[in-house]
């Protein structure tokens, strides 16, 4: 591919650039310390077609394109990395797993609002005791009974529970069949019998993550999505798309990092010199601009990959695992180069550090990513084999 970027996609750069200094980046600070959740961040992007970019304009999507909502989550995640998260719940994972499998009823109610910011989605996967085999491992269960599915179970740590108005939910309705008896649901958090509890994190305040406890839910059955034990073959394919918007949160988290690396490189001086004049910061600023450049080239080129109508899920692991790889070597760096002040709250390296290790977990922890990616390329398994090659209409699978 060309990785010049033509001229749609750098005016669509410099909407998002616009937005997110205009909108986020005088704010962030104060709705970090009042817990405040953006949700106009969410409404904004979506307006701006950045949310709707993989869609097509049959239920609200602006069809501009996945390298096109690379370039907007990385201007986005300049200005705060946690709020990428929009692009990854209200983008990819939540409404793409509807888009891609669900009824056109489900499109539109669902998927519209999602993609238009009036709703706010999230995916509920991680059980407490699942890790990376969450399918096999899975207990949260769900039973047809009246014509309803009745669901009893807990998930952990999912992203936007306690802000969220739906998620795209995992159950097991086979309890024999291993992760080929789960299936996928639309769940309303103000669905009778859905609890949520905001769990504590390092990682602010600015996207929340909870508990959800499941205590006979009853939802409608037309609330499958797919069919009865399609669960994994959806997680899957709705985890491919979600990988590209991890990776650009790691990207723009790399970027702010080395960013500040090199500025404090520049002003703080030991010995009677700028530290940048010392050979061993030179080497840790030069890895990181060159790694950096290396992830964005991969990053948009899994994008591309993705326009020409494949969602391909060893490129996009292969963006989410390196970039998550450097972000983290650039956050170690850039805490050494501030040494003491880098655990200062007078500084932000310590935040965007916890970040850093955050983005080699979300959607596929790295270690996982890595035998994946070595079984592919040895020819054992491939990873791309759940994959759906489908163009923005959106023929039924």
């Amino acid at each position: 591919m060309s990785f010049s970027l033509s001229e749609e996609s750098l005016d669509l750069q410099n909407v998002a650039r616009q937005f997110a200094q205009r909108e986020i980046a005088p704010n962030v600070h104060d709705w970090e310390r009042e817990g405040h959740f953006a949700r106009e961040v969410f409404k904004g992007l979506g307006e701006l077609g950045f949310l709707g970019a993989a869609f097509p304009e049959s239920v609200g999507g602006s069809e501009m394109g996945l390298l096109n909502m690379v370039l907007g989550a990385e201007q986005v995640g300049l200005a705060s990395p946690d709020l990428v998260s929009a692009f990854n719940m209200n983008a990819m994972t939540a409404p793409m797993g509807i888009m891609s499998w669900g009824t056109p009823d489900q499109h539109e109610e669902y998927v519209r609002p999602l993609i238009q910011g009036d709703l706010i989605g999230s995916i509920a996967l991680t059980e407490a005791g699942g890790g990376s085999d969450a399918m096999r491992n899975m207990k949260t269960r769900a039973v047809l009974k009246d014509g309803s599915w009745v669901i009893n179970g807990t998930k952990m740590w999912i992203t936007l529970s306690p802000v969220a108005d739906v998620c795209l939910l995992f159950a097991k309705t086979d309890f024999e069949a291993g992760h080929r008896g789960v299936s996928a649901f639309i769940l309303r958090y103000d669905d009778p019998g859905v609890t949520v509890t905001r769990l504590p994190t390092t990682t602010g305040n600015l996207i929340p993550v909870g508990e959800v406890v499941l205590d006979n839910v009853r939802i409608p059955e037309d609330r499958l999505v797919g069919e009865v034990g399609a669960g994994f073959k959806i997680a899957m394919n709705s985890l491919d798309y979600g990988r590209l918007a991890v990776a650009a949160k790691s990207l723009s988290v790399g970027q702010v990092l080395a960013d500040l690396g090199i500025e404090y490189a520049k002003t703080r001086e030991a010995f009677g010199n700028p530290i940048g004049r010392y050979q061993m910061i030179q080497h840790q600023i030069a890895d990181a601009v060159t790694e950096l450049t290396a992830g964005r080239a991969l990053l948009y080129q899994a994008a591309a990959t993705f326009d020409s109508g494949l969602a391909d899920t060893r490129m996009s692991a292969m963006a989410k695992y390196f970039l998550g790889e450097v972000t983290l070597k650039i956050a170690n760096a850039v805490m050494e180069i501030h040494g003491g002040y880098g655990v200062s709250q007078e500084y932000t390296v310590n935040h965007y550090l916890n970040l850093a290790h955050l983005g080699r977990t979300g959607e596929g922890a790295a270690n996982i990513l890595r035998i994946a990616l070595a079984e592919d390329a040895l020819g054992y398994k491939s990873m791309s084999r759940h994959a759906l090659r489908r163009p923005l209409s959106f023929e039924p699978v």
